[in-house]
């Protein structure tokens, strides 16, 4: 899903704002996992961060975020990754495209892809549990 917000790459300094993405993640939240309760963001941490100027940023943000449905509670680690040179965009295709070929469970997979934010050029992606394909092929091979 791709999504636009409205805003403007000025709103790029936003991220490392907990508000700012909290709002993000609840509407987030509610588009694509279709979660109508509030959304919590319980932890938020600022991987890297560097902005220049619009034409000029790169960040990663993560968080977890919690919501209740009934007496259940349920927990998401979620990250957003912006990039000004539109290659969050080239990622959101390419992982969807490799989870629609078998990267999506057993021992070789990629990060979820839940949506990517147009206008902030952010692809926002679910944690995967275990060590995803991108681990794999950065492993370096025994000297054996």
């Amino acid at each position: 899903m791709i999504l636009n917000f409205g805003h403007d790459l000025t709103q790029i300094p936003n991220l490392r704002d907990k508000d700012f993405v909290q709002n993000l993640v609840a509407t987030i939240a509610t588009r694509c996992y279709k979660i109508t309760s509030p959304v919590v963001v319980e932890y938020f941490h600022i991987y890297k961060y560097r902005y220049h100027k619009p034409e000029s940023f790169a960040a990663v943000i993560g968080c977890k975020v919690t919501w209740q449905t009934g007496s259940e509670s349920h927990r998401l680690k979620l990250f957003i990754g912006a990039a000004s040179n539109n290659s969050k965009l080239r990622a959101y295709h390419n992982l969807n495209w490799l989870r629609d070929h078998g990267f999506d469970q057993g021992s070789l997979q990629v990060i979820k892809p839940i949506v990517y934010i147009e206008d902030l050029k952010a692809l926002v992606y679910e944690a995967s549990e275990g060590q995803t394909l991108n681990w794999h092929l950065k492993k370096r091979p025994n000297s054996e």
